[in-house]
C-alpha cells in the first residue's frame, strides 16, 4: 500500500507540489484574515477616540486655527498692560530719582548738600536725639569730595542722602535717645542681589534707646509710605540693671522709744507756752555728725537703654523692567 502511494506520488510530483503549494497559502492567508480583523477594530476605535477628542476641542474657545493665536496675544496684551500698572505705581510710590542733579552746578550741589546735613542735624535737636560732635551722618567723605566729584556720582550721594533724610526723621519721631552711628558699607555702589527689577542701596543704624521705642520704630521703617525698606538683621544690647558695685545695704540702727507715760503731761495752758518742767537737767547740745547716704538700686525701676544695630536696604524699582 506504501509502495503504491509513494508511486501514485512519483507519478503526479507537479499536482503534489501544486497541492502542498496552495496549503500553505491558505494557511497564510487564513492567519492573515485575523490580524487584518483585529488591526481593523484597532483603527475603527482610534476612529472613535479621535473623533470625540475633536468635538471636545470644538466645544473650547482654544480652537486649531488662526482664532487661538489671536486670542492668545489679546490676553499677553492683558496681563502686560496689568503688570506695567501695578509696577508703575511701584515706580511712582517708592522711586526718588534725583538725575537731575547731574545738571546742576557744583556751587549749587555742595550748597544743597551742606543745607541738607545741617537740616538733619536741627530735626535731631529738636527732637533730642543726641549725636556726636561734626557728626556728618555716614557721609564725611563726600563734604570734602562732592565738589569735584563726577555728575553720575553726586547722583548717588544725592539719592542716598534723600533715604537717610527719611530714615532720620523716622528715628526723631520714635522717641530714640542717640544716634551712634549710619552707615553704608557699599558707599556709592549699589548691593547685589538676585532681584533683576531691584535697585539696592545698603545702610546700617546703631541707635540707643528705651524698649517702648524700638517697636515703634521698626514698624515705622517696615511700613514707610515714600521708602521701600526691607529690614535684614537687628542686634540688641540691653544695659545692665543692677549696679555692681553697689555694697549690701546695712540694717539700721535699734531706736529707743521713750514710753508714753513717762513723758511730762502738761497741766495747762500756761504749760504748753512756758514749756513743762521735768525737774531733770537740760540735755547739753551734742552735734551730731551727718552720715553719707547710702546709694540706692534703682536702675531696676527704670527703663533700661538698648543699643539697636539695624541692617537694611533701601529698594527702588528699575523702569528698564516694564513690559515693552
Amino acid at each position: 500500500m506504501k509502495d503504491k502511494i509513494l508511486g501514485i506520488i512519483k507519478d503526479n510530483k507537479a499536482n503534489v507540489s501544486l497541492l502542498l503549494v496552495v496549503i500553505v497559502v491558505s494557511v497564510v492567508l487564513f492567519k492573515l484574515s485575523f490580524v487584518y480583523k483585529a488591526e481593523t477594530k484597532k483603527l475603527q476605535e482610534d476612529k472613535v477616540r479621535l473623533g470625540n477628542d475633536t468635538q471636545q476641542i470644538n466645544a473650547t474657545q482654544f480652537r486649531l486655527d488662526g482664532s487661538n493665536d489671536t486670542l492668545a496675544k489679546k490676553n499677553d496684551e492683558v496681563l502686560k498692560a496689568g503688570f506695567n500698572e501695578y509696577y508703575g505705581e511701584l515706580i511712582e510710590s517708592f522711586n526718588h530719582d534725583q538725575s537731575a542733579v547731574a545738571q546742576m552746578r557744583a556751587e549749587d550741589v555742595q550748597d544743597k548738600f551742606l543745607e541738607s546735613l545741617e537740616s538733619l542735624r536741627n530735626i535731631c535737636s529738636s527732637s533730642n536725639v543726641e549725636l556726636a560732635e561734626e557728626f556728618k551722618f555716614s557721609f564725611d567723605d563726600e563734604v570734602s569730595r562732592i565738589f569735584k566729584m563726577e555728575p553720575r556720582d553726586k547722583v548717588k550721594v544725592m539719592e542716598q542722602l534723600m533715604a537717610v533724610e527719611n530714615l532720620v526723621k523716622i528715628i526723631a519721631s520714635s522717641s530714640v535717645k542717640s544716634i551712634t552711628s549710619i552707615g553704608r558699607p557699599n558707599i556709592l555702589a549699589e548691593t547685589v542681589v538676585k532681584e533683576s527689577y531691584a535697585k539696592v542701596y545698603t545702610f546700617s543704624l546703631v541707635l540707643q534707646m528705651e524698649p517702648n521705642s524700638f517697636g515703634s520704630l521698626l514698624n515705622k521703617i517696615s511700613n514707610d509710605k515714600q521708602f521701600y525698606y526691607r529690614v535684614n538683621s537687628v542686634r540688641l544690647v540691653t544695659d545692665a540693671q543692677v549696679d555692681k558695685d553697689l555694697n549690701p545695704l546695712n540694717l539700721s540702727k535699734k531706736v529707743e522709744v521713750e514710753e508714753e507715760d513717762k513723758k511730762p503731761v502738761a497741766q495747762s495752758i500756761d504749760d504748753l507756752l512756758t514749756g513743762v518742767d521735768t525737774g531733770l537737767p537740760l540735755e547739753e547740745e551734742v552735734e551730731v555728725e551727718e552720715k553719707p547716704k547710702e546709694r540706692v538700686n534703682i536702675k531696676a525701676f527704670e527703663a533700661p537703654l538698648q543699643t539697636v544695630t539695624i541692617s537694611l536696604d533701601w529698594i527702588q524699582f528699575k523702569e528698564t523692567y516694564l513690559e515693552k
